[in-house]
């Protein structure tokens, strides 16, 4: 099930010992066009700064109580790198917050997140259930040990990450002419004759399939059924 970034503003982020703060932006790659971190304001615990959230961390939301536990502590985010979530996002602040967590790079394979389609299916074996920072650290080092020479290729590379919000007043131009507000390679009679959305609604996969289906392109979703952990596209 999708839902609207609009929607998850606010949204309370949970650590394994306390409340981190509430969602305020997300950072999403423009060419892959996917959730790469959210910003969150951590409030007076931590003098309102505003802290970078992968979805990595990431457990099974609580769509009712809007919450989205994460499995880090609340001491971790403390000492995590501080990144200016004003200004652009580089590569190499990017390597620094990966490597503070021990996460692997997300860039580094030709999926959504490295060869896979969820961030959770990048964790899978590298023990990251728990919150123990060093232990997390090591396993990920050694898993991306054959990956790590061409991550430092690519160092810096633009990570392509833009602001949510920032984005929210850019008009859509399609092949010929303007149809509202993001820039797409598509007609203007072909987005007319799209299925219906309600941005009131959910959308289903159902109704995903059917949007996809009239523009004639391919779902980034098949292979999600043989993975009991693709529960989110966060």
């Amino acid at each position: 099930m999708l839902h609207p970034m609009k929607d998850m503003e606010g949204y309370a982020i949970g650590a394994t010992d306390g409340l981190i703060g509430n969602v305020k932006d997300f950072y999403f790659d423009d060419k892959m066009w996917v959730i790469r971190y959210l910003i969150v304001e951590t409030g007076e615990w931590l003098s309102s700064r505003r802290v970078l959230v992968s979805p990595f961390a990431i457990n099974q939301p609580k769509w009712s109580e809007k919450v989205l536990p994460a499995a880090i502590t609340r001491d971790q985010v403390k000492n995590s790198p501080h990144i200016d979530t004003d200004k652009p996002v580089s590569r190499q602040h990017e390597m620094g917050y990966l490597g503070y967590y021990g996460y692997p790079y997300y860039w580094a394979g030709g999926g959504l997140w490295g060869g896979s389609l969820y961030p959770g299916l990048m964790l899978s074996g590298l023990g990251f259930g728990g919150t123990n920072s060093d232990y997390r650290s090591v396993q990920a080092q050694s898993a991306r040990a054959d990956v790590e020479a061409e991550a430092v290729r690519h160092e810096h590379d633009d990570p392509h990450l833009r602001s949510g919000s920032a984005i929210s007043t850019y008009h859509v131009h399609a092949s010929d002419g303007d149809i509202g507000h993001v820039q797409v390679d598509l007609t203007r009679q072909a987005v007319k004759d799209s299925p219906r959305y309600d941005s009131a609604t959910l959308l289903s996969r159902a109704e995903e399939t059917d949007i996809y289906n009239h523009y004639r392109r391919d779902g980034y979703w098949p292979r999600e059924a043989t993975h009991e952990s693709a529960r989110t596209a966060l």
